[in-house]
């Protein structure tokens, strides 16, 4: 998940460098290529698999050196300091924070662009989803400062299929030897590898090449017999403008790809580079994307063009679903349909029809139309696939057909579970909280046969079945009393 200032930094820094590259003449545009007082600082984030509790996971930033304040040392020259600090949590608590200070000294007041200052901090963080409100300010002006919030998914890489981590774009990629000392214990190493990320995601010059460091987890278990790593870049409306094929022989459950593509022939814009793993018969395992900006002095940007709805449709996963998997799909939606959309889809009756109807349902709800990913579709998958790995049971095989599942699909995931376990005198049962939403509402479940089948039996929410008298109904055990039954709850 990426960790950006961008709408602030990210931004500045490529108009930066497309200014420096002459690319725009436009003096204004030039004038607002500098925050007044703040630094043009790029973050971004990566997460790779630690152990079944946690993540290792690294922030990273760029920081050219022309956009720091100096100020004049007693001994001679010039130092610029950026502050950067780092708070990463939930809603209910702060998990962790971090502060740094960045430093660069200069034989001048006002130097060129010379490099770009780069760091990592690295850390173990469990899967979930936190916000991270980042701080940065030049302490030559420590009364000027911003603050920038964004959410942050933490992924779960489990046993049970072949995750790929955070893709990593890179300044540089280099394989590192153990006698190397400097590199090896270095911040910026990476299994066999030195690896300086680029935070900014912008190459730039006449000859770029794109580096990109990922790593393949799971190898051994399910692609014993090899498979293929296939790039992809695409335009920032979808198109596919190169594909590269690499062959590889699977070594171990942790895998690294690192791969280097030329892209000096695509014009100057924004682009996706699309990582995906095939097994032994070509068939799709993972994929993950990541966002890049390419600038080209010889190659000016192409006018930018939008796909229609019906290329976006026929790109999209929805084309190709088979009636099952629409009719599976649309199981999924229908905890979100309105009365209205329900019946739509019992009208249709042809599956293109389906297909096109599905498509646009997630199409509306794709608040970012400029990125190649629908978001509220991803987030949703990933909502099926948590509740088919933590809710499942011997009633309900599939997890998202719990109740449990249909809170999550519906809801999100809580901001607090509380969990009781069984005891002489009383089921198993958990209550679910959701701070944000219809100014908070709980829900909750009670495993009536302690089969890991929880039931939900009481909700605040508007809609939501209310029983106030949960406990006594169905969390109580009360021997030979019939009403307590799993078979009452049937269906809820």
């Amino acid at each position: 998940m990426r960790i950006t200032a961008r709408s602030r930094f990210q931004t500045g820094l490529v108009l930066a460098l497309f200014c420096t590259l002459g690319l725009l003449a436009d003096a204004a545009l030039t004038t607002r290529c500098q925050a007044k007082n703040l630094p043009l600082v790029s973050i971004d984030a990566a997460f790779f698999r630690y152990d079944a509790s946690n993540n290792f996971c690294e922030v990273f930033y760029s920081i050219p050196d022309s956009s720091l304040n100096y100020q004049p040392l007693p001994n001679g020259g010039y130092m610029g300091e950026v502050y950067i600090r780092v708070d990463i949590g939930t809603k209910a608590k702060r998990e962790l924070a971090f502060h740094w200070i960045v430093e660069h000294r200069s034989e001048s007041a006002n130097p060129p662009y010379l490099t770009d200052l780069n760091g990592i901090k690295s850390f173990l963080l469990p899967p979930g989803t936190y916000e991270a409100a980042i701080t940065i300010k030049d302490l030559r002006f420590p009364e000027d400062s911003t603050i920038v919030k964004v959410p942050m998914q933490v992924p779960t890489f489990d046993d049970n299929r072949i995750h790929l981590s955070t893709p990593i774009l890179a300044n540089t990629i280099e394989n590192v030897a153990a006698e190397d000392t400097a590199r090896y214990n270095s911040v910026f190493r990476h299994s066999s590898f030195y690896v300086v990320p680029s935070a900014s995601q912008i190459l730039s010059g006449t000859s770029p090449q794109l580096k990109t460091y990922v790593e393949v987890y799971n190898c051994s278990r399910f692609l014993s017999a090899g498979f293929t790593a296939r790039y992809r870049i695409l335009a920032s409306d979808g198109r596919e403008k190169m594909r590269i094929i690499n062959h590889h022989t699977a070594r171990g459950n942790a895998q690294v790809l690192a791969h280097s593509l030329p892209v000096d022939t695509l014009p100057s814009g924004m682009y996706y580079v699309n990582i995906g793993i095939l097994d032994g018969e070509n068939q799709l395992q993972t994929e993950t994307a990541k966002r890049f900006y390419l600038v080209n002095p010889e190659r000016p940007p192409e006018q930018e063009r939008f796909a229609t709805v019906d290329e976006r449709f026929e790109t999209s996963e929805f084309a190709t679903m088979s009636p099952s998997e629409l009719e599976r799909t649309w199981q999924q939606f229908r905890v979100l349909a309105s009365p209205n959309e329900v019946a739509v889809w019992e009208r249709l009756t042809e599956d293109h029809a389906r297909a096109r109807f599905l498509f646009q349902q997630w199409d509306v709800r794709d608040e970012d139309r400029g990125t190649k990913i629908n978001e509220a579709w991803e987030e949703f998958k990933e909502r099926i696939e948590y509740a088919n790995t933590y809710f499942g049971s011997l009633r309900y095989k599939e997890g998202w057909q719990t109740s449990r599942g249909r809170v999550l699909l519906k809801y999100g995931k809580p901001d607090d579970i509380r969990r009781h376990y069984s005891d002489p005198e009383t089921r198993p049962y958990e209550i679910w909280t959701y701070t944000q939403i219809q100014g908070g509402v709980t829900f909750v479940f009670v495993d009536m046969s302690n089969a890991s089948n929880f039931a939900l039996v009481h909700s605040t929410a508007l809609e939501e079945n209310v029983e106030e008298d949960w406990f006594d109904r169905y969390a109580k055990v009360v021997p030979g009393d019939a009403t307590n039954s799993s078979d009452i709850l049937q269906g809820r």
